[in-house]
């Protein structure tokens, strides 16, 4: 990478070049059941395989100084090289360099490269165990059936890239139908889990 003459912030390409594409290789679910006598426990674990996304939330907390990888703001080095100008390169290290420049000046140099992030995840999306009540149980009522359920959505991402892992934030909010552009993070919102109760009845 180069860097300017200072060695304390890379120099942007003159070129524009594609650094991503929002479209997975592919997208998968798998749902499984388990039956015990009246006792049921399902389980759906949501894929999504490649694709990038924008995060303007990490270049905003770079720019900041506020994400919690600029914490660490001592010892900080930055390697690259210095463009002669004569078609040679000097290497080029910077030690002890200020988080102002390590941090803030990869933002402010309009280099989007690293806040390109990757969007593959896997997420255990739903979990719903239930309870079938015996017809014994049902004489007397009005009912030829009941089961009662407790349902658990967006339980939790079994994999992300640890770069959302670090700012608490779901990469599939990049892809949302309100989203004003898909693959575009901006400030999201972490997903909402959500718990729930389910009483169906045949009568």
């Amino acid at each position: 990478m180069v860097v300017n003459a200072d060695g304390k912030s890379y120099v942007r390409a003159d070129a524009l070049s594609i650094l991503g594409n929002i479209q997975p290789d592919w997208l998968g679910g798998l749902t499984n059941t388990f039956t015990y006598k009246g006792l049921s426990l399902s389980a759906l674990i949501d894929v999504r395989m490649g694709g990038e996304v924008y995060s303007w939330s990490r270049y905003d907390q770079n720019a900041k100084g506020t994400g919690v990888w600029t914490n660490v703001r001592e010892n900080l080095t930055i390697e690259g090289v210095i463009d002669n100008g004569d078609g040679t390169y000097t290497p080029s290290v910077q030690n002890n360099v200020l988080g102002q420049d390590y941090f803030a000046a990869r933002s402010w140099g309009n280099i989007g490269e690293e806040f390109v992030l990757d969007a593959t995840n896997a997420s255990l999306r739903e979990v719903t165990l239930g309870y079938s009540f015996n017809k014994k149980t049902l004489n007397g009522t009005p009912f030829d059936s009941a089961k009662l359920s407790i349902v658990a959505r967006n339980v939790m991402y079994l994999y992300r890239d640890s770069k959302f892992v670090e700012m608490g934030i779901a990469p599939d909010t990049a892809f949302s139908p309100t989203a004003a552009a898909q693959g575009y993070e901006s400030f999201s919102m972490p997903t909402t889990r959500s718990l729930g109760f389910n009483l169906s009845v045949t009568f």
